[in-house]
């Protein structure tokens, strides 16, 4: 489960920001709300969280952000050793910050304990990392790192220490590196990364073959397959897209003239074109009349079925993986070619105790204001990004203004429109007149 996570001197976020996921004073008798419990009675986690904000505010930049962040604990350790690190993106607005390092941290609880990843870098090198957890609810220091100096190892480190050192790279974690070096400690936090995040980056459909989690599901072994497609094809018919069944079918004429980038790991390649050459075809009913004829017709996804039963196809194995799994799931641009009540169905999901029972968290970027309205999204759930007039990228929760000026029964779907917690674009139709006037 994610705590929260922390970026600075990233894309548009010149400061520090932090998405918190806690609870804010979770005492368990005066809450009705599900929550995800760590602490019985004393420390709980939402599993739901929206960020707004006007376009091109930085919104995406903070699921963006922790993609980067779970890309170099998994991939780091594959660079070349003066290869420099993708995931570097600074502020580029301010011509002190444009080199300057990026942090990123994140609190999180893998396999029952909970532990805090820090990370500093540069363009070509990690400056500092640090891994604490909390064995026994009490702060312990199992590694910290700092470029020229050796690493500090805490006395509950188990494991290999010098022979790690010896083959740890100047842009590499150590994380990554001991984990692949066989250092069972450290896999739990090193499988959390690997096994709890999915991320679903808004893209033209137009312009992208269908992949990502749905297609994979439905490519694994017959018997683990049809258990998949019943459950994806049972997501589908839920929120009222009629489908009644699912095809896949190979085309590798769509791999022949393939360049990567030579900084793509070799299993993000392998990814990508195992899921190119599988096409999906949904399934319909045939009709004479009224009547069924008792067989389907088959629609291409990617050229025959609207943007919105693509979207609503590509979030279904997400949704699903991360319900069974507790994971994480971050949704860019969710309300987007979705209708207002397939969002709500898709939070609802979550929020149900029936149904989330693994503690999984969903975060999502919108636009789609109607979930502010709702009784059962509160205040902590709904954070802002705004920029400033240097194009500077600031994130809070409405649940940081006080309670006296944001008062219980508030609208805050009226306020926010109104432009009462700022983060709502500044539109002047007279700028436009100007230029197109005579």
């Amino acid at each position: 489960m994610l705590i929260d996570f922390t970026l600075e001197n990233y894309l548009s976020f010149k400061d520090k920001a932090t998405i918190s996921l806690v609870v804010p004073g979770w005492k368990e008798p005066e809450h009705t709300r599900y929550v995800l419990e760590v602490e019985r009675g004393k420390y709980a986690l939402s599993p739901f969280a929206a960020i707004y904000g006007q376009n091109a505010a930085g919104k995406s930049n903070v699921i963006k952000a922790l993609m980067d962040f779970v890309n170099l604990v998994l991939y780091s350790h594959t660079l070349g050793i003066d290869a420099p690190i993708p995931s570097y993106k600074p502020y580029k607005l301010d011509i002190s910050r444009q080199s300057a390092p990026i942090l990123f941290e994140t609190e999180f609880i893998a396999e029952g304990i909970r532990y805090l990843l820090n990370v500093i870098f540069d363009r070509n090198s990690i400056l500092q990392e640090e891994l604490v957890y909390y064995p026994q609810g009490r702060r312990a220091l199992l590694y910290s790192r700092k470029k020229g100096e050796s690493i500090r190892f805490g006395t509950g480190f188990k494991g290999t220490k010098k022979g790690l050192e010896q083959f740890l790279r100047p842009n590499a974690l150590f994380l990554s590196t001991a984990v692949n070096l066989s250092n069972e400690q450290l896999r739990p936090v090193y499988k959390y990364f690997q096994t709890k995040y999915r991320f679903h980056v808004a893209m033209d459909s137009s312009e992208h073959p269908i992949m990502g989690t749905t297609l994979t599901l439905l490519a694994e072994d017959p018997i683990k397959r049809e258990g998949y497609k019943k459950a994806i094809l049972s997501f589908l018919n839920a929120a009222d897209i009629s489908v009644k069944d699912v095809v896949i079918r190979k085309d590798e004429t769509l791999i022949k003239n393939i360049v990567f980038p030579p900084d793509i790991p070799q299993q993000v390649k392998d990814k990508f074109i195992e899921n190119l050459v599988n096409r999906p075809f949904l399934g319909h009913t045939l009709y004479k009349g009224a009547e069924s004829m008792g067989e389907n017709v088959l629609f291409d996804l990617g050229k025959e079925e609207s943007g919105g039963t693509i979207k609503m196809y590509e979030l279904a194995g997400e949704v699903i993986e991360s319900l069974k799994s507790g994971g994480v799931l971050l949704i860019d641009e969710f309300s987007s070619g979705l209708h207002p009540q397939l969002c709500e169905f898709i939070v609802g999901l979550f929020r149900d105790r029936s149904i989330n029972t693994k503690g999984a968290q969903l975060i999502v970027t919108s636009h789609d204001t109607n979930l502010m309205a709702r009784d059962d999204i509160y205040r902590d759930e709904l954070w802002l990004v705004d920029r400033d007039s240097h194009g500077t990228s600031e994130l809070y929760s409405i649940n940081d203004f006080s309670k006296d000026e944001v008062r219980k029964g508030t609208n805050l779907e009226k306020w926010y429109l109104d432009g009462r917690f700022k983060a709502v674009p500044s539109i002047d139709p007279s700028a436009f007149k100007l230029e197109v006037s005579d």
